[in-house]
């Protein structure tokens, strides 16, 4: 019986309803059934709710249950089949969802956001939605690429 460590980074908001935001992947040793347990802020391992379901290949998606996601901290799965286990790691839950945080403060500093692939432009409105705060514009030297602002 082999054992694996999986860092999976990812922040899931308290209680989060949404089913699309309650998933985390994983690639597993040997294709077969997983049972999962979770540990929340610390705690013990103990029996989830969740459940691992095969996406393809080695690959698997938990689909994170609502009750493992009621304590605020770090979160992790134990994932144990016939052959190997598993532990997925490197999660935490929070109070509020990060990209909803991000989104809001980007609204409240400006309008709106619009990307053009036609002049690769990234233009930043004022709140008025008019107004052009910020244009960046990107360049591409081999792998790296630069947005400079104007």
């Amino acid at each position: 019986m082999a054992t694996h460590y999986r860092q999976y980074i990812m922040s899931y908001q308290q209680d989060e309803a949404t089913a699309a935001k309650l998933i985390a992947f994983f690639e597993v040793g040997t294709d077969e059934a997983q049972t999962l347990q979770v540990s929340k802020a610390g705690g013990a391992y103990v029996t989830s709710y969740s459940t691992a379901t095969k996406l393809e290949g080695l690959q698997y998606v938990i689909a994170i249950d609502d009750d493992d996601i009621g304590t605020i901290g770090a979160l992790a799965f134990k994932s144990v089949g016939p052959t190997d286990t598993h532990y997925i790691w490197g999660m935490d839950v929070v109070e509020h969802d990060v990209q909803d945080a991000v989104r809001d403060i980007r609204q409240a500093l400006c309008g709106k956001v619009i990307t053009d692939t036609d002049d690769d432009t990234i233009k930043i409105y004022d709140t008025d939605g008019v107004t052009v705060l910020l244009t960046l514009t990107k360049s591409t030297a081999g792998t790296v690429t630069t947005w400079t602002p104007s």
